[in-house]
């Protein structure tokens, strides 16, 4: 078998570049050897098998030989599989995988729902409408997808209606970034119908793509295959935390932007911290929201710790001088993740916390209902009060067996999201669509 994955070159410093990486490496490691190419508007870089175990992704690509889309194109050699990892944002990325899949290569993409599906759909869905129309056809849209809240209507308030407003906005107003998620939309819908496999991270994620992407998704195998953590050596598996004594320490792990509900957390510690003089908080991460939360937590700003990401994918991953990751030092030394989310993919940082036995107290999106709500406390997403109430609770009994248990069993969880079980899974689809592939070619 011989894999090719393709992303775009803004993709590599997100997110999914950390996904590519991560997966090329325990590819290898399984002798399944595979070659990365990654677009930009001048044309391909190429990371043969052979360097996939040589430092990450953004120091490989440095490394990798630059070609002209023509010269990839008519030289690349035969492959089994093409698994596109990104939103298709540029023409070499869909141009590899047409040429690609001429040549006889099974396609696999990943879909991740963002704000360009969603402003796309909506966009498809509602241009022949009037304004009060696309205001009611939007309550109608969102109450789809949140259709798991029995308490919609009640909430269907500030925050939605922000968000209704905000579409409207683009509507109205022609925005640039209303014309940017238009071709983005566009790429990702022609994406999926050159592909014969898609894959999604949760079972929510493929709700909602075959509500945003019907036509194109419709008769595509697409199981959901999540992403997934570096395990711990037994050997240097953390030791069961020490009981929280003295201050009481918050972490936030991640981006620090409005979606996230890093404004939200501010405010509720603002509530908790006028209340409790042993309790602080670290902000790890970056973000346009980072100085309106620097400014709301001015009066206790001795409380408060701003810590940037630096290193590899911006996650924090550069070492100590002990060779001790500063995320993974955070956590170690943290009585609490906190994770606010008004929506996610998946959220490998709260796994992370899990596999560090750190408790972690998350949003009730549906995502991690779906994923970790057996192993970590929640709260009513986007309601400050829920979330003090939350983080006061928590405050009061940190040592209780309750809050150990729920520790142990996320814990043991976290082991089902290790990297080297998702490669197989990849592995396993990718053999499948081989499969699938030559027998359609045999009929």
């Amino acid at each position: 078998m011989k894999p090719l994955y393709v992303l775009s070159r803004h993709a590599v410093y997100s997110g999914n570049g950390s996904v590519v990486d991560s997966l090329a490496r325990y590819l290898y490691d399984l002798h399944v050897p595979v070659d990365v190419a990654v677009t930009s508007p001048d044309g391909v870089s190429v990371i043969p098998a052979d360097l996939q175990r040589e430092k990450h992704l953004q120091e490989r690509l440095k490394a990798a030989e630059h070609k002209t889309l023509d010269d990839f194109l008519e030289h690349s050699q035969p492959y089994d599989i093409v698994h596109a990892h990104s939103m298709a944002s540029d023409d070499a990325l869909l141009a590899i995988v047409e040429t690609l899949k001429r040549k006889g290569a099974g396609i696999v993409s990943t879909i991740h729902i963002n704000h360009a599906q969603e402003y796309g759909s909506l966009r498809r869905r509602f241009e022949e409408l009037h304004e009060a129309e696309i205001l009611k056809e939007a309550k109608h849209f969102i109450k789809a997808c949140y259709k798991d809240d029995a308490s919609f209507d009640e909430r269907f308030g500030q925050l939605v209606r922000a968000w209704v407003e905000g579409f409207l906005k683009v509507i109205r107003e022609g925005e640039p970034r209303l014309k940017e998620d238009l071709v983005n939309y566009s790429y990702q819908s022609r994406l999926l119908r050159l592909s014969d496999h898609v894959i999604h991270l949760t079972r929510y994620g493929r709700e909602m793509a075959e509500f945003f992407y019907g036509d194109e998704l419709r008769g595509i195998p697409n199981p959901p295959i999540g992403n997934g953590i570096s395990i711990i050596p037994a050997d240097r598996s953390p030791p069961m935390r020490k009981s929280p004594s003295g201050t009481i320490t918050l972490l936030y792990d991640g981006r620090i932007s409005t979606e996230k509900g890093v404004v939200e957390l501010a405010e509720a510690f603002l509530e908790v911290v006028e209340k409790h003089d042993d309790v602080r908080i670290i902000f790890h991460g970056d973000g346009d929201q980072q100085q309106v939360i620097r400014e709301k937590l001015e009066p206790y700003s001795d409380r408060a710790t701003f810590v940037p990401y630096h290193g590899p994918f911006n996650t924090g991953a550069e070492l100590l001088t002990d060779g001790i990751s500063i995320r993974n030092y955070l956590m170690l030394n943290s009585d609490l993740m906190v994770v606010p989310s008004h929506s996610e993919t998946f959220c490998l940082a709260i796994a992370e916390g899990m596999h560090r036995k750190i408790p972690v107290l998350a949003s009730d999106i549906r995502v991690f209902k779906e994923i970790y709500k057996d192993f970590v406390l929640m709260f009513e997403r986007g309601n400050v009060e829920s979330l003090a109430e939350s983080i006061e609770n928590f405050l009061q009994s940190p040592n209780s067996p309750a809050a150990q248990a729920m520790v142990n069993r996320a814990y043991e969880f976290s082991f089902k999201l290790a990297w080297e079980r998702i490669a197989r899974k990849h592995i396993a689809l990718y053999n499948y669509v081989i499969e699938i592939d030559e027998v359609r070619r045999q009929v």
